[in-house]
């Protein structure tokens, strides 16, 4: 009976392990896509793949949420020369996003309706005031009495 209950359990494993696989094989190399081609050997390369992933992912998560990293960034950007920009209405640095070839920031939720606003270096959004909207002047108008078709009599 126990022989019975790990073979289920290690049929259960293939399928499950076969599915991932399959669902994740297009990158991967070396994962078998058939049930019957699993092995042990697979599984721990599959576990050992997926362990070295989560572990730069990790890593990389932890180094950017350590002050100690930030400061020692901040002092390397400082000392190269390194100019940042950032969005004069909500702080945030630059995302990378671009708008007619220029940084903006798209925090929208951030800047009030504001809508996309450019980057800059911190010294000019010191300075920096919001775009006031200009409405156009409507101009009166008046009804001309040419344009009316005439009723029939």
């Amino acid at each position: 009976k126990q022989i019975q209950g790990r073979k289920r359990e290690s049929e259960r494993l293939r399928e499950s392990l076969a599915l991932r696989a399959t669902a994740m094989g297009m990158h991967m190399s070396g994962i078998p896509r058939f049930p019957n081609e699993i092995t042990m050997e697979s599984m721990d390369r599959y576990r050992d793949e997926m362990k070295g992933y989560s572990d730069k992912i990790r890593v990389e998560f932890e180094r950017q949420r350590n002050k100690h990293f930030q400061e020692i960034t901040r002092n390397l950007r400082k000392r190269d020369g390194y100019i940042s920009l950032v969005c004069p209405k909500c702080g945030e640095d630059d995302h990378g996003n671009r708008m007619n070839g220029k940084p903006y920031c798209f925090m929208n939720t951030k800047h009030g309706g504001l809508g996309p606003v450019p980057l800059m270096t911190p010294e000019k959004a010191k300075d920096w005031k919001p775009p006031t909207k200009k409405f156009k002047k409507k101009d009166s108008w008046e009804l001309d009495t040419s344009d009316i078709v005439r009723e029939r009599k």
